[in-house]
């Protein structure tokens, strides 16, 4: 009886798996894609700007501005994903 809830966020870059950061990621894209997710509201998606320009081409993103996000002295720029591009 329990409503499924998803939050999303994607980071690209080099991450460590196992490691000592949150939910078990080390490495900026490990930890900056936990932060999204925990940024991000219920169904949706939050990529990084560098998830943006390697796939900008397949997805409907648009800029939500430079987001504070935990883990992180400097805003950094976020995107909300609104779908995939036909």
């Amino acid at each position: 009886g329990a409503d499924l809830v998803y939050r999303f966020g994607l980071a690209t870059g080099e991450a460590l798996v196992g490691g000592p950061g949150p939910l078990g990621f080390a490495g900026d894209a490990g930890v900056r894609a936990v932060a999204l997710a925990e940024a991000a509201a219920p169904g949706q998606i939050l990529i990084s700007q560098r998830v943006y320009v390697a796939l900008g081409e397949l997805l409907e993103a648009e800029p939500l501005g430079e987001l504070s996000l935990k883990g992180f002295l400097q805003p950094v720029p976020v995107f909300n994903v609104r779908a995939l591009k036909e």
